[in-house]
């Protein structure tokens, strides 16, 4: 029988874990540093950005309500594959590069700050634009799903669009327009990441979710950083190394994508790995 009060991850615990590591109990933690603090802490994966119902969807039937909760649990089965090509340098199938996209995607869609701007669109006189965009891809449905929203209170629909959200993008990052390619870490230092891990540069104006000067910066793992941008601008391609997608960060690269990283953190930063409590300069 589903609990109708159920614990729910804004950053999903398959994720972290990446960054984590065990006590010698076989728990597992994370390194952080909270913004504003003077020192780093471990905290416990397990209650880390935990929230009750927080992406229950407004149905009485308590299946139909954790919709979003099964379909994050379902795609986030294919990322220890997606972990062990790279481990094993594979280029990622088709197959894998949408679920790895999905995967990322269903992370932004988690993330506070979005969600607050998806409200936002929600309840701003962009709504109509808004809803226009994210339907592109619904076909005969998309009138259905746009006046379905109105039996619902404003405060319920952020998590009803997330679904329409989710999918326009996945269709738009896995068209031919967008390329990507995945550096390595640079002398073993590990990528960070943070509590809002999805890193989307030039993307929410007033008229539209994604722009062709879109760049997004994922850290999939310690060793592993995604990067994305529109095929007119293309950095990705020329970040690579013998025309591989899985190439070798530089110093360079690697200073620069972590400094973007740490800016983009809500409340988090999120260290590669295990660290003592250490104190920090809050300049």
């Amino acid at each position: 029988m589903t609990p109708y009060r159920q614990t729910q991850h804004i950053i999903s615990q398959v994720y972290l874990k990446q960054f984590g590591f065990k006590d010698n109990t076989g728990k597992n933690w994370i390194s952080v540093w909270e913004l504003g603090s003077e020192y780093t802490d471990n905290k416990s994966i397990k209650s880390f950005l935990a929230e009750e119902n927080i992406f229950d969807l407004p149905f009485k039937n308590l299946k139909e309500r954790r919709k979003f909760e099964e379909l994050n649990g379902d795609i986030e089965t294919y990322y220890p594959k997606i972990i062990s090509d790279l481990n094993n340098g594979q280029k990622l199938s088709e197959k894998s590069k949408a679920n790895l996209i999905s995967i990322i995607i269903n992370l932004l869609c988690r993330t506070k700050s979005f969600r607050n701007q998806i409200d936002f669109l929600l309840q701003s006189d962009k709504r109509d634009y808004f809803l226009n965009e994210i339907t592109n891809y619904h076909g005969p449905f998309r009138n259905q799903l746009k006046h379905s929203l109105t039996r619902f209170r404003l405060d319920d629909q952020v998590n009803l669009v997330l679904f329409s959200v989710w999918y326009y993008f996945c269709k738009k990052l896995t068209s031919s327009n967008f390329d990507y390619v995945i550096l390595k870490d640079f002398s073993n230092r590990g990528w960070i990441t943070s509590d809002n891990p999805v890193v989307i540069k030039d993307n929410i104006n007033e008229v539209t979710l994604l722009a062709q000067e879109t760049e997004i910066f994922f850290p999939i793992s310690p060793k592993y950083l995604f990067y994305l941008d529109h095929m007119d601008y293309n950095r990705s391609r020329s970040l690579r190394v013998k025309g591989q997608e899985l190439t070798q960060s530089s110093d360079d690269l690697h200073r620069y994508f972590t400094d973007i990283i740490w800016r983009n953190a809500e409340q988090y930063v999120i260290f590669p790995n295990y660290i003592e409590k250490t104190k920090l300069s809050k300049t």
